[in-house]
């Protein structure tokens, strides 16, 4: 059976022999040149590298010595000249190939350590081996290994923001040294440390190559270039002096057998990218709890609408369906015309069909627009900053009787109806809130249009009417000034007889001319209603997609300035080997996880959200497992194409420029 990891990290043959004798050398330059526009950082570089070797490269600042270990770790290209490894042409690589050499045989140690801060520090070390798939157990004995060795084992589980800058630094060393590379590339390692922690290294590195493997080290430090076997000084992108270390070893003969690479696997690489994604949302706690706000908002929001759009779809689909069974609504050519009905008409029709078989009350109602009404506390009709928006009603008694709505006083229904065109209304609790009545009083008014209207009471409840809280009940001589006035007759029926009583109300209200009444059955009204809840859903969906487009492009903005700041931590990465789809998907993973977050907790806010409204109005809550579900897909997959053009970023960043900079 095919390794599944054999043909993309498929290590070139490097190993050769293992004596390093002088006339194979593992690392040959010759000409070496890399040129960035008209700057020239390496000119004509040319040396040897055997293995075993601990070289140092000094020289002035801007010579080109870190370009130079770029190029060394192929992590840039020479624009000229040839750079051997163990006898095969560098540029002959393909870009697998060189991932696959940096993580198995290049180990890299920077000033800069370049760990998480919330990670532990033989977690931190032991990234390389997540990137070669070695399993996770494996991972730990090893890195444990590396800890002991290095004196390192009392801060295994410290996190990396509670070390010490020499701490880190041999951590980062443990990092390089334990994927057992061939060769050791160091850049400035002790340039940030104090002189106890200097040495610390400088002897961790002369063990290393004693014990066989080559050390490559770039450094301004006299002491660390002492230690060297030999050091190359740079000049101006050439190799002007190669010396021989006062202190260097004699006499080694070659390096020591490299312990054979495991034959076991990691099975489910996608955990560690999965861990990796987590990690990341961790150490940016504040950062990950705004982006989680915003998907919450979008998925919540998508939730909540739709839920709300259900239960009051399902509310006003039960009054419906209540009403279709004894209600029913008529209009003669008088009220067709905008005519309001007087108490003395309305006792009339009501006497004409009371002997029905059926009947139980009848009401006049019309609703009315607020903009008509202008209804206001206060009694300057051309002030729109008190003017109530709520819903207003044309109401008689008879109306409030058959609606079932209670009052406080128990008996304002009946003043509705005074003789003598009385002004009057009756308001529901949130409006009367709203207009700033406290109760109803002798003396207590508010104005419709330039028409004072005594507040006779305040409507507490109804059995029929869902938006008795909010109503503003108008009678005839109150609403008389109105304009766009529809007024109809509302017949109470027993249950079952609305048709029966839709046939003979005509016949007996106008026997001559039946066809001048005009007869609507609430259950005609029920398709309606699936047609408003069907537009209701679309709206509600559209807002909701909006804040679902809005978190993704917050959270797409907040991921690429991330992706800006970790650029470092990204080419570490790439520098141990870490394939350019796999920093994509780590960071699309990030993405998806605090979408799934976010949804997850939006589902569980929009579900709340309609419990508290249905619970406020007095409303059955429709709930559905369906919408946490979809809240839940949702913020996931706008996670995931909100990170999509940042994790494209971070896979195509430039490990040498990130390095340079």
């Amino acid at each position: 059976m095919t390794n599944p990891a054999s043909r993309e990290d498929a290590v070139p043959n490097i190993g050769g022999s293992a004596s390093g004798g002088a006339g194979s050398p593992l690392i040959r330059v010759e000409n070496l040149a890399r040129r960035f526009g008209t700057a020239h950082a390496l000119t004509d570089a040319t040396f040897d590298i055997h293995e075993g070797e601990f070289v140092a490269i000094v020289g002035p600042s801007g010579s080109g010595k870190t370009t130079l270990l770029n190029v060394l770790g192929l992590l840039d290209t020479p624009t000229g000249g040839t750079y051997l490894l163990k006898g095969k042409p560098v540029a002959q690589l393909s870009a697998r190939e060189r991932n696959a050499l940096r993580s198995r045989e290049i180990g890299f140690v920077f000033q800069s350590s370049y760990m998480i801060p919330t990670e532990p520090a033989y977690l931190g070390a032991s990234l390389g081996l997540r990137i070669q798939n070695v399993p996770p157990a494996e991972r730990y004995t090893r890195v444990s290994a590396v800890f002991d060795s290095l004196g390192l084992r009392r801060i295994r589980h410290t996190p990396a923001r509670s070390l010490s800058g020499g701490e880190r630094q041999r951590v980062a060393l443990a990092r390089a040294i334990v994927t057992r590379p061939r060769i050791i590339l160091a850049d400035e390692p002790t340039g940030n440390l104090d002189k106890e922690n200097t040495r610390k290294v400088i002897q961790d590195l002369k063990e290393l190559s004693g014990q066989g493997t080559t050390v490559v080290v770039i450094t301004h430090d006299e002491e660390v270039a002492a230690a060297a076997d030999r050091c190359l000084r740079l000049v101006d992108g050439a190799v002007a002096v190669a010396y021989r270390s006062t202190s260097a070893a004699p006499g080694r003969t070659g390096p020591s057998e490299r312990p054979a690479s495991p034959s076991k696997r990691n099975a489910v690489p996608v955990l560690d990218d999965i861990a990796d994604a987590a990690n990341s949302l961790t150490a940016r706690p504040l950062r990950s709890i705004l982006l989680l706000m915003v998907f919450l908002l979008g998925a919540g929001g998508l939730v909540a609408g739709a839920g709300l759009t259900h239960t009051a779809s399902n509310q006003i689909a039960e009054r419906l369906t209540q009403a279709a069974l004894d209600e029913i609504r008529f209009t003669d050519p008088s009220l067709r015309s905008g005519m309001i009905p007087t108490p003395q008409e309305v006792d009339g029709t009501r006497n004409a069909i009371s002997r029905l078989n059926g009947f139980i009350q009848l009401g006049v109602s019309a609703s009315i627009a607020p903009a008509d009404a202008r209804v206001s506390r206060l009694s300057d009709p051309d002030s729109r900053n008190g003017l109530y928006s709520g819903a207003i009603r044309l109401a008689d008694a008879g109306y409030l009787s058959l609606m079932e709505v209670r009052t406080i006083p128990a008996n304002a229904a009946q003043l509705m109806d005074l003789p003598g065109g009385v002004p009057a209304a009756i308001i529901g609790h949130s409006a009367a809130e709203r207009l700033g009545v406290a109760r109803a009083a002798p003396g207590v008014l508010i104005w419709v249009g330039q028409v004072p209207v005594p507040v006779v009471g305040i409507a507490s409840q109804s059995g029929r009417d869902p938006l008795v809280d909010q109503q503003v009940y108008l009678n005839a001589a109150a609403a008389r000034h109105v304009g766009n006035l529809h007024p109809e007759y509302v017949v109470r029926t027993t249950d079952g007889f609305p048709a029966a009583l839709g046939e003979a109300i005509p016949k007996a209200l106008a026997p001559g001319a039946p066809a001048g009444i005009s007869v609507n059955s609430v259950a005609d009204l029920r398709n309606l209603r699936l047609g408003v809840g069907a537009e209701l859903g679309l709206m509600i969906t559209g807002v909701s997609s909006v804040l679902l487009v809005l978190a993704a492009l917050t959270a797409a903005t907040a991921m690429y300035l991330t992706v800006q700041s970790r650029i470092p931590e990204i080419a570490l990465r790439r520098a141990l080997g870490m394939k350019k789809r796999t920093i994509a998907s780590i960071f699309i993973l990030e993405g998806t996880l605090i979408g799934l977050a976010g949804g997850l907790a939006g589902g569980v806010a929009g579900t709340l959200a309609v419990i508290a409204v249905s619970a406020a109005s007095g409303w059955e809550p429709v709930l559905s497992l369906t919408l946490p579900l979809v809240s839940v897909g949702s913020g996931g997959a706008t996670g995931a194409l909100a990170a999509l053009y940042p994790a494209l970023i971070a896979a195509r960043a430039d490990p040498a420029s990130a390095l340079r900079s």
